[in-house]
């Protein structure tokens, strides 16, 4: 579980006042450069064949050089010592930097701990992305590490000079840590082993002058085949722009967790004022599995251990470029896994981005996601954006995509241009719904519902009919929006992530006294759904809609199936009656 040090004073929140100042920042100077392809150095496990065939092809899609391929012999698995990452990884990796000419230095001494040193002069290198097969956690020392009191009173001197104390004897004193984030500062000489060192590039819209930090971000999931989806998904959502709705998922728990809900208060809000159709689930639960969840884009949510709800909808996939994270402590702990924790399953799902902790992070040292989506917003690149929201280095944090991927490459106008492409109406209706849903906000009612009404002759699709059926409502016409969600009633959910939104249209036909057309949708989305726990979660929004209906005998068949009446006692075992015959 996500903790804070007993010793840490709470997170500030984060007002919703910040927002509109940071969508009006100027881009990152460097993140404008057009060959940042040539500033990646791509890093792979050369003793598995898999390992790199995600590097290589991950290289030709992005035109990045071949010499900057850097294969290292380490263990394939997820976990090493501090012992192998220095002398499999870190030392290794950073030899061939040096030796390819993606960094000028001055060699050094090694440290204490073994560690080769530079003193760099300059470097070439911007991102680093480590491949499926490069380890991911540095399991903590069997016994209390070498002491390191000075480099901590180094790294935290000039900005938190009261961690010193608490990185030696309290809940931040530990030694494991993510490869990716003690990557980060290979050219940085003297990292403690003990806690973190903050990040440089945290909050900073300009490059800090001489800072030595690598951009790091990992190319890894269940399987070489998940991975390299991960990434031509990335590349179709930056070039046709991101197509969906947006969700938020709170936990309400408040106290010392406020702070992880005012981070995804701040990403809703974000969203909002990008357009997005947005549901923003308040009830401190996770998603149930039957709540809307059509074409999810953006999703930021927490607290549970592993995925569920309704990313555990029968052949759940994805939109291209879609972003999606869940704020946990252990949710990249088995990132290679297609079923535990989050990353894994979020990768295996589709992802184009997404974000975790290999160990207990504490929750002021984790990525806040507000500041990552907000930079995605204002067209940064993921590895950019990643370094931006992320405090700690050293630590436990690990960012999965693609640090070229640009979500908001292609703006909504350039977008609204190819709406009325008829083969992509499905997915053209969310872009439709971002302008409709601006309109909206700044109060042009009329001419949201026009465009809405004209859109459902080029772009028609359930979400944006919904849309149209709620505008109609808001505008004082019930009659009108009763006949248009009569008219989505006719329509199938093809897909399973269109039987929550199927059901949302089910309730606001029930709600303006139509129960007739709101059970014909239910009735067709239990025919869709195997029997199980996704068919009775459906089943207890369905049979209230029966009752009203009339149907009071599918209503009482559909309550058997979810409570069915006990079995019949078994006969009892004696002796019989003797039969007088014999």
């Amino acid at each position: 579980m996500l903790a804070r040090p007993d010793s840490l004073t709470r997170a500030r929140p984060y007002g919703l006042w910040l927002l509109p100042l940071f969508l009006l920042m100027p881009l990152h100077a460097m993140a404008q450069e057009e060959d940042l392809a040539s500033k990646v150095v791509v890093v792979a496990n050369g003793s598995m064949p898999s390992s790199r065939k995600v590097a290589e092809e991950y290289m030709a899609l992005r035109s990045i050089p071949e010499d900057n391929l850097i294969l290292l012999q380490t263990a394939p698995g997820a976990q090493v010592s501090r012992e192998e990452f220095r002398n499999t990884i870190r030392n290794p990796l950073l030899r061939k930097l040096r030796e390819g000419g993606f960094v000028d230095g001055m060699e050094g001494d090694p440290d204490d701990f073994g560690r080769d040193t530079i003193t760099l002069f300059r470097r070439n290198v911007r991102y680093l992305v480590l491949c499926f097969g490069v380890p991911y956690r540095i399991q903590k020392l069997p016994a209390p590490g070498a002491e390191d009191v000075e480099l901590r009173e180094k790294a935290f001197s000039r900005r938190s000079p009261h961690l010193t104390k608490a990185f030696a004897e309290g809940k931040l004193a530990r030694d494991n840590a993510s490869v990716d984030t003690e990557l980060a500062l290979l050219l940085h000489r003297d990292v403690p082993l003990t806690g973190f060192v903050p990040n440089p590039l945290f909050k900073r819209k300009e490059e800090p002058a001489g800072h030595d930090v690598l951009r790091v971000t990992r190319l890894d999931g269940p399987s070489p085949e998940a991975v390299l989806k991960m990434v031509r998904n990335g590349i179709e959502g930056e070039r046709r722009g991101l197509r969906g709705r947006a969700y938020i998922d709170e936990d309400r728990r408040g106290g010392n967790f406020q702070a992880g809900d005012d981070w995804l208060i701040a990403s809703a809000e974000i969203f909002r004022q990008l357009g997005f159709d947005l549901t923003q689930e308040k009830s401190g639960d996770t998603l149930p599995v039957d709540a809307r969840f059509d074409a999810p884009v953006l999703y930021g949510g927490w607290y549970t251990a592993r995925v569920n709800g309704p990313f555990r909808l029968p052949g759940f996939e994805f939109p291209p470029g879609a972003i999606a994270a869940h704020l946990h402590s252990g949710s990249a702990r088995s990132l290679r896994s297609p079923r535990g924790g989050w990353v894994g399953p979020l990768v295996d799902r589709g992802v184009s981005a997404t974000f975790g902790n290999v160990h207990e992070p504490f929750l002021r040292f984790t990525h806040h996601f507000h500041l990552l989506f907000a930079a995605l917003a204002n067209g940064w690149n993921f590895g950019d954006a990643a370094s931006f929201a992320y405090p700690s280095l050293s630590w436990q944090g690990v960012a999965v995509g693609d640090p070229l991927f640009r979500p908001f490459a292609r703006r909504l106008e350039e977008q609204l241009e190819d709406v009325d492409n008829p083969a992509e109406s499905l997915q053209n209706q969310y872009v439709l719904l971002r302008r409709i849903n601006l309109l909206e906000a700044d109060g042009r009612l009329e001419e949201a519902l026009r465009l809405a009404t004209r859109g459902m002759r080029t772009s028609p699709g359930p979400a944006l009919g919904l849309k149209r059926a709620r505008l109609l409502l808001k505008a004082e016409e019930p009659r009108k929006a009763r006949h248009a969600l009569s008219f989505l009633s006719r329509l199938e959910p093809e897909e399973s992530t269109e039987w929550g939104l199927m059901a949302e249209i089910a309730d606001a036909l029930l709600g303006l006294d139509d129960p007739e057309s709101a059970l014909a949708i239910y009735r067709k989305i239990l025919r869709r759904i195997d029997p199980g726990e996704i068919h009775k979660a459906f089943l207890r929004r369905a049979i209230p809609v029966a009752e009203k209906a009339g149907e009071r005998d599918l209503a009482l068949e559909w309550e058997a199936i979810l409570h069915p009446p006990p079995p019949p006692p078994e006969p009892t075992s004696g002796p019989q009656p003797e039969n007088e015959d014999s």
